[in-house]
């Protein structure tokens, strides 16, 4: 039985067999190609850093002036504030003065005859 041969072990004859036929992929890009890609990314790669960047340069001027006027807008806010305080105060001293006036009119009024 040693001439028969199950499909379990390997044939002892190499030379009886062929090798499968596989398509054999190319083996590595075109010499000019290969040069010239990286240069291609590289150039697209700083194309897309440069728009990040001046993007991003964008954006913060626009905080900048967006935190400017805003700053304005407080300013202005402050100041109408300031503003009201100071009536406000004018008008606590006159109501005082009033009051005062009046406390002293009441005094009078309700004094006994003599």
């Amino acid at each position: 039985m040693p001439d028969k041969n199950d499909g379990n072990d390997p044939s002892t004859d190499s030379n009886g067999q062929s090798l499968p036929k596989l398509p054999v992929p190319p083996t590595a890009p075109q010499e000019n190609e290969v040069g010239k890609q990286p240069k291609c990314c590289a150039n697209q790669e700083e194309g897309v850093t440069a728009k990040l960047q001046r993007d991003i340069k964008t954006g913060e001027i626009w905080l900048i002036v967006i935190n400017a006027l805003l700053l304005i807008a407080n300013i202005v806010n402050a100041s109408i504030y300031y503003g009201q305080l100071c009536q406000m105060k004018k008008a606590t001293k006159a109501a005082e003065g009033a009051n005062t006036i009046a406390r002293d009119a009441l005094i009078a009024t309700n004094r006994p005859w003599i």
